[in-house]
C-alpha cells in the first residue's frame, strides 16, 4: 500500500472514529459483556504518549505511529493502539462467535441509547467491581442491614448503590470500588444509634481490617469520611467527591419512600403517640425536610431531574392534609386491618416478644380460625420473614459457613428431620429466647439449632451424640468460638433429647430441648407422615390414621406432655388445639389427609407422596 493509500485509509478510520464516538470491543456475546469505549483523540507518534495512557498494541511504543486514544466508559482507564489494528478485521470463526466483524466497532444508535440507559450503567458498573470485594460485601456486609428498620434496610442500600454508580459515571478519575463500598456502608450503624449513625457507620468502615486487602489506608480514610459526610442534616458539605456522590445518591426520588421511612422510624421510636399523631408528625417532618429551604433540598451535587421533580411533588402532597393522610395509609398498608392491628400492638407493647405480639394481635382480631393459621396471615400482612427477623444479629460468616458445610447434610435425613425442621427449630430457639428474655448469645443459639440433628440418618437413637461430635471435630467452628463456648454448644446438642429425669446442663440445652418441640398441627402431620413412609411403608392409610391418633393422644395427653422447659403461649395454644382435634376423630383424619395431600385412604403409606414442598427448601 503506497503513501497515498495509507493516508486515505487513515482518514477513513479517523472519520469512523471521531472524537467522542462510542464503540465496543468484540469480546462478549452480549453488549453488557463487552468493553465500551469512548474515542478521546489521535496521536501521530507513540513516543509522545502520556505515561498515564496504557499502550495495548504489539509494537515498540517508541516506533509506533498513528495511534488512537480511547477510554473505557466505566472504569475510566485510558488506552492507545494503532488505528488500523484497532479496527482490524477478525477471523471468520471469531466473527461468528462474538457477532462482530472488527476488533472495535462504533455503536449503533440503538446501542448508544441502551448504553446510556440507567439500567445499563448500573449493571455495567457492578461488573467492574473487584469480584472478591463484591463477594465480601454481599456475603458479610449487606446482610447486616437486616438489623435496621425498614427505611434503612437492604432495599434502601441497593437504591443508594445504584444511584452512586449513576453519578460516578458522569465523572472522570473515580474509583468505582470505593464508590461501591461507601454506599454499602453508609447506613450500617443505623440500628445502633439512628441519630449518630453516620459517625458509627464511618467508624465501622474504618475498623474493618478486611478492607485493607483492597484499599490503601488513605483510600479507607477517605471512604470513612465520605460515609460520615453523607447525612443531609450536617452543616458542612462533604469533604470529597466521594462524599458528594453518596450524599446525592441518598436522596429519595420516589414519593412513597419518605412516607414509608417516616412511618417505620416513628413506629420504632414513638410508642406513646397515637396513629393520627404519627401521621401529623410525619407530614411536618416531610415539610421541614423537603419544603422551601428544607435541609434536604440543599445538598444535591449533581444534576438530577428525578430529584427536582420529587422536590416539586412531595411538598405539595404534604401541604394537603387529607390527601397526605390517604396516601400515607395506603403506602404503609395501614388500610389492612391485620397490618394496622399488628403495628399498634407492637408499638404500644415494647416489652412483648414477636410471638407475644402475634398472639395479642390474634386476640384483638377476634378471628375464629386456629391461631397457627391466622398467625401466618398476620406475618404476611406485616411483611415479616421470621427467620430473618430473629437471626439478624447472627454473624453473617457463621450463617455462610453453616449454609455451605452443615445444611447440605440434612438432605440425608428422613423427611421429618430435614432442613425445614432445622429452620423451624432455629426460629423457635430465637422466639423463646425473645419471649423469656434469656439474653443468650445469638451465634451460639444459631449453631446449636443448626447442628442438633446432624447425623440423624446414621443412627437415630444416638444422633444427638453424633451431632455433638460432628460439631467438635469441625475445625471451621473454632474460628468463631472460645473453647468454653464450644463445650457449652456441644453439651446443649447432646442434651436436646433429655428425658424428664435428666435435665440439660445449661440454659442453652433447655432452650434447644424446648425449641425442638412442635408448635404447629400441620407440621406434626407432615413430619409424622414422612417418618411413616420410611418406617411403615406397607401400612394401609386407614390403619395408619388410627395408629397416629392413638400415638398422638398418648404423647399430648400428659400434664407435661414433652420435656418443655420454656412453655410459651404459642406452645400452650398448640397443645390445646391438638387435644381438641384428637377428640374429633373424623375431623382429625380429614385434616391429616388434606395436609399431606393423601389422595385415597385405600392406598398404602408408600403409595402417597406427602408434601414435597416441605422437603425442598431454598436457603
Amino acid at each position: 500500500m503506497n503513501k497515498n493509500e495509507n493516508l486515505k485509509k487513515r482518514n477513513t478510520l479517523i472519520n469512523i472514529f471521531k472524537q467522542g464516538t462510542l464503540c465496543k470491543h468484540f469480546k462478549g456475546k452480549k453488549l453488557i459483556d463487552k468493553n465500551i469505549y469512548r474515542i478521546i483523540s489521535f496521536i501521530n507518534k507513540g513516543k509522545d504518549l502520556d505515561k498515564n495512557i496504557k499502550y495495548t498494541g504489539e509494537n515498540d511504543i517508541n516506533n509506533s505511529t498513528d495511534l488512537i486514544i480511547y477510554q473505557n466508559l466505566f472504569n475510566k482507564m485510558l488506552f492507545a493502539r494503532e488505528i488500523d489494528d484497532f479496527y482490524a478485521e477478525l477471523s471468520q470463526e471469531t466473527q461468528e462467535k462474538f457477532g462482530q466483524i472488527h476488533r472495535v466497532e462504533p455503536l449503533s444508535e440503538e446501542e448508544i441509547k441502551k448504553v446510556n440507559s440507567k439500567h445499563f450503567i448500573v449493571k455495567k458498573s457492578y461488573k467492574t467491581i473487584n469480584p472478591k470485594l463484591r463477594e465480601y460485601i454481599e456475603e458479610y456486609i449487606l446482610p447486616s442491614y437486616e438489623r435496621n428498620e425498614e427505611g434503612h434496610g437492604i432495599g434502601h442500600i441497593n437504591y443508594v448503590i445504584d444511584r452512586s454508580f449513576l453519578f460516578a459515571n458522569t465523572l472522570e478519575d473515580i474509583n468505582l470500588d470505593m464508590v461501591y463500598v461507601i454506599a454499602a456502608y453508609h447506613d450500617i450503624g443505623h440500628y445502633i444509634d439512628a441519630k449518630n449513625h453516620e459517625k458509627i457507620s464511618g467508624e465501622m468502615l474504618l475498623d474493618d481490617t478486611n478492607l485493607r486487602e483492597f484499599f490503601t489506608e488513605k483510600q479507607i480514610r477517605m471512604m470513612s469520611e465520605a460515609v460520615y459526610d453523607h447525612r443531609s442534616s450536617l452543616k458542612n458539605d462533604p469533604r470529597s467527591i466521594y462524599g458528594k456522590i453518596v450524599a446525592s445518591a441518598d436522596k429519595n426520588v420516589l414519593i412513597e419512600q419518605p412516607l414509608l421511612r417516616t412511618y417505620s422510624y416513628r413506629v420504632e421510636h414513638d410508642p406513646d403517640a397515637t396513629l393520627e399523631e404519627i401521621i401529623e408528625e410525619s407530614r411536618q417532618h416531610i415539610i421541614d425536610k423537603f419544603g422551601n429551604e428544607g435541609y434536604a433540598t440543599k445538598k444535591m451535587f449533581f444534576d438530577d431531574p428525578d430529584y427536582k421533580k420529587f422536590l416539586e411533588t412531595v411538598p405539595k402532597l404534604a401541604l394537603d392534609k387529607e390527601k397526605f393522610r390517604k396516601r400515607y395509609m395506603k403506602v404503609n398498608r395501614l388500610d389492612n386491618r391485620m397490618k394496622l392491628t399488628f403495628d399498634e400492638v407492637k408499638r404500644h407493647n415494647r416489652d412483648l416478644s414477636l410471638d407475644e405480639v402475634l398472639y395479642r394481635t390474634y386476640e384483638e382480631l377476634h378471628d375464629e380460625r386456629p391461631f397457627d393459621v391466622v398467625r401466618r396471615e398476620i406475618l404476611l400482612a406485616a411483611g415479616i420473614d421470621e427467620l430473618r427477623y430473629y437471626t439478624k444479629m447472627v454473624d453473617p460468616r457463621i450463617k455462610k459457613y453453616i449454609r455451605d458445610n452443615v445444611f447440605p447434610d440434612y438432605e440425608k435425613n428422613d423427611g421429618g428431620h430435614n432442613l425445614c425442621h432445622i429452620l423451624e427449630v432455629i426460629r423457635r430457639s430465637f422466639a423463646l429466647n425473645d419471649t423469656f428474655k434469656l439474653g443468650l448469645n445469638p451465634n451460639m443459639m444459631y449453631v446449636i439449632a443448626a447442628c442438633h440433628d446432624r447425623g440423624k440418618y446414621i443412627d437415630s437413637d444416638r444422633h444427638n451424640i453424633i451431632a455433638a461430635e460432628y460439631f467438635m471435630n469441625d475445625p471451621g467452628f473454632k474460628q468463631f468460638f472460645t473453647d468454653e463456648e464450644r463445650k457449652t454448644i456441644k453439651e446443649a446438642i447432646e442434651d436436646h433429647r433429655s428425658s424428664k429425669e435428666d435435665d440439660p446442663r445449661s440454659t442453652y440445652g433447655k432452650l434447644i430441648s424446648s425449641a425442638d418441640r412442635n408448635t404447629s398441627i400441620d407440621i406434626v402431620f407432615i413430619r409424622s407422615f414422612f417418618v411413616a413412609k420410611e418406617r411403615q411403608p406397607e401400612t394401609d392409610i386407614e390403619d395408619y390414621l388410627d395408629y397416629t391418633i392413638k400415638r398422638l393422644s398418648k404423647k399430648y395427653d400428659e400434664v407435661n406432655p414433652e420435656n418443655m422447659f420454656y412453655e410459651d403461649k404459642t406452645y400452650q395454644v398448640f397443645i390445646k388445639d391438638m387435644r381438641e382435634l384428637l377428640r374429633r376423630e373424623k375431623e382429625f383424619k380429614e385434616r391429616y389427609c388434606e395436609v399431606n395431600h393423601i389422595s385415597s385412604r385405600n392406598n398404602k403409606v408408600q403409595d402417597e407422596q406427602g408434601v414435597i414442598g416441605y422437603t425442598k427448601v431454598v436457603i
